[in-house]
């Protein structure tokens, strides 16, 4: 029996349900900050049984991936701005049905 999972290409991390991620990020200047944000990616990802489409991430997803480079590439200047959500924008070629 076949199952499958939604991969998000540039990350190489899958897609999930809407949960909530902690990480540390350390900027180039200033103290370090622990983060806490919505993420629709994960490791593992979530397991269908049935070939799901894409039609899951069609709407958008949240990147915590991205959100943190975004804040570990702040150097000092300026105040430091960033949201609690980083909602991405669904692009095509960047999501492939993997089958496990």
């Amino acid at each position: 029996m076949s199952c499958y999972r939604i991969k998000h290409i540039p990350s190489g991390l899958y897609y999930c349900r809407s949960r909530t991620v902690r990480f540390l990020a350390k900027p180039k200047k200033g103290n370090s900050l622990r983060v806490m944000v919505k993420s629709n990616l994960s490791k593992t990802g979530r397991v269908y049984l049935k070939n799901p489409g894409i039609k899951y991430v069609e709407n958008g997803f949240y990147d915590h991936i991205t959100l943190k480079k975004v804040l570990e590439s702040y150097d000092g200047t300026g105040e430091i701005y960033y949201t609690r959500t980083l909602y991405s924008k669904f692009v095509q070629a960047d999501w492939i049905v993997e089958e496990i």
